[in-house]
């Protein structure tokens, strides 16, 4: 009993307190309705804050729902593939081979060998002689 008294006198003491900033002044309500400006203010940003960010869920679904039926259509042709049937998906277009410049058709040029490096490549320390190239 005693511990319920003192939450309801805290409540209207913290009541009286309001009451008496607001009719001072301290707190602003233009609109009287003792509901502080600055409580709803934030209650307008939270409220354009949620509407925007609901928009862009909704895209993001709307995206995703689309993503889906694809991979959906994928999937099907993936087990039409395995059952040996053709897929109507469309194919790429076949590579060209590339014709050779300066002679005979179909003629590639061999690559040239590599050279090899003996010291100064790399981070390691090496042997000795530190690093930079090898004297001839």
């Amino acid at each position: 009993m005693n511990t319920t008294l003192i939450i309801v006198l805290a409540v209207v003491a913290a009541a009286g307190a309001y009451y008496f900033l607001v009719s001072k002044g301290k707190i602003k309500d233009t609109d009287g309705d003792f509901i502080p400006d600055a409580v709803e203010d934030k209650a307008k940003s939270v409220k354009k804050e949620v509407k925007s960010r609901v928009t862009a869920i909704k895209a993001e679904v709307k995206d995703l729902k689309v993503v889906a039926e694809l991979a959906a259509d994928e999937l099907q042709d993936v087990v039409k593939a395995a059952k040996g049937k053709t897929s109507k998906a469309k194919k790429p277009a076949p590579k060209k081979k590339p014709i050779a410049s300066g002679g005979v058709a179909g003629k590639v040029r061999k690559p040239r060998a590599k050279k090899t490096v003996t010291s100064g490549s790399g981070s390691g320390s090496g042997s000795s002689g530190g690093a930079g190239k090898a004297k001839k």
